[in-house]
């Protein structure tokens, strides 16, 4: 077969993949957070909904670098296919504990727990498969499949809410459950039809342990400073994004109301579903690390914009314009990884990526509270002169402590694009 038949028969496997991985990564959030709502309604605790999303995070912390170094030794299909039969497998032994009355909040746990590991799986063996199918067509290209990777995510948790909570009111959690059961066979099928050559794993002795291939990512992350700073970037973005969403929802409701409040989470979803698809459709800048830096900076502006005063209008269009970088930040970023890594490491290194910028989320919303409450609060009420020379540059006000670390943390957000900016070991990334 030709070369070029080649690369069109992986171009329209792709095409497939992402169908395949829309489906499933809808169906896992679509269940997470119905399943979310059912607590949240027969347990009337705010505690048991929230450890919904510490059992979804947890186990992508903890198993990314390991499950890495496991799709670095696999067939790439087979990796999706163990994923998907495992999410398939553990969704029905979730519609038989119901079946029996066991609908107890620990087998819920338990059950998004699995499934978080397994969809960590089916991510790293995904993000490993965008530059196999698309060999030979340039970086361009690849940033392009990346941002169509960030547009499944983005109409996933746009879409999800809306459609949750329409169908928890009007059917039961069993059918439910049935209904993501029957979503997650079609992408199975789906990917055990798709004819994918793997390339040929070489300079990988398959009886070497999980830890010492866990390392040996390690040390090439340590060793390629580029690629080292560039997973730090992820890492700050990931920790600003996760302060931003803890104290987004308090700041807005300081002063308006919840319908105003999920007005600008509706716009700041439709930002990052409009980046995905303007990444996918434009394939990122031709020196590809600008496509990192350049948004990075906005991001900071942006971020200042929102907190500068309590307006709706600047907090949408921050909102807005924030969520419409990151998904080029994150093509962009993905896309130099993976062209710049050996294949051999790929899995491993994005998925220690990954564990380290997801990691970020739960220390952001822990410490942001903390930050707001016994720190800022304090400073303000000692009415010092730095203090009201802050508030009456920035105005009073029930936000102002949320406000101040949002203009703070925008400054420190401009800086870190500002240093990427007139880094050599940044620049030079081709």
């Amino acid at each position: 077969m030709r070369s070029t038949d080649v690369s069109s028969n992986h171009q329209n496997n792709f095409s497939y993949v992402w169908i395949a991985n829309l489906l499933s990564i809808f169906t896992t959030l679509f269940i997470n957070f119905s399943l979310g709502l059912w607590i949240l309604e027969e347990y009337h605790s705010t505690i048991s909904y929230t450890l919904v999303y510490m059992f979804t995070y947890l186990p992508s912390i903890l198993l990314s670098p390991i499950l890495g170094a496991k799709v670095d030794k696999m067939n790439e299909k087979k990796a999706h296919l163990i994923a998907i039969g495992g999410l398939i497998l553990n969704t029905l032994l979730l519609l038989i504990t119901f079946q029996f009355s066991l609908n107890s909040l620990v087998y819920i746990y338990i059950f998004i727990s699995i499934s978080s590991s397994f969809n960590t799986l089916q991510w790293s063996a995904f993000q490993k498969i965008v530059p196999l199918l698309l060999e030979g067509r340039g970086i361009k290209e690849i940033t392009k499949a990346n941002g169509s990777v960030q547009s499944v995510q983005s109409l996933s948790f746009l879409l999800v809410p809306i459609l949750s909570a329409l169908l928890v009111d009007f059917f039961s959690l069993n059918s439910l459950v049935i209904f993501s059961l029957i979503l997650y066979s079609i992408s199975y099928i789906i990917f055990s039809k798709l004819e994918i050559k793997s390339k040929n794993i070489i300079n990988i002795n398959k009886k070497t342990s999980t830890w010492n291939d866990i390392g040996e990512a390690f040390k090439y992350i340590k060793k390629n400073k580029s690629i080292n700073i560039l997973i730090q970037f992820f890492t700050f973005n990931f920790f600003l994004m996760g302060i931003l969403n803890a104290l987004l929802s308090p700041f807005i409701l300081s002063f308006t109301n919840k319908r105003d409040l999920a007005t600008v989470l509706s716009i700041s979803g439709l930002g990052m579903v409009l980046g995905s698809l303007f990444v996918s459709k434009w394939g990122g800048p031709r020196k590809r690390i600008m496509g990192v830096i350049v948004p990075t900076i906005f991001l900071g502006i942006f971020t200042i914009i929102g907190g500068i005063k309590e307006s709706l209008l600047l907090i949408s269009i921050s909102g807005f314009f924030n969520f419409t970088l990151i998904p080029v930040i994150r093509g962009c970023g993905t896309s130099i990884i993976q062209t710049n890594t050996p294949y051999t490491l790929v899995g491993r290194v994005l998925s220690i990526s990954r564990m380290l910028s997801i990691s970020a989320l739960p220390i952001a919303y822990l410490i942001s509270g903390i930050i707001v409450d016994y720190l800022f609060k304090p400073f303000f009420d000692q009415n010092t002169g730095l203090s009201l020379a802050l508030s009456h540059a920035i105005g009073n006000g029930e936000s102002l402590e949320i406000r101040a670390l949002f203009i703070i943390l925008g400054f420190a957000t401009i800086i870190l694009g500002v240093c990427g900016m007139i880094s050599p070991n940044l620049r030079r990334i081709n």
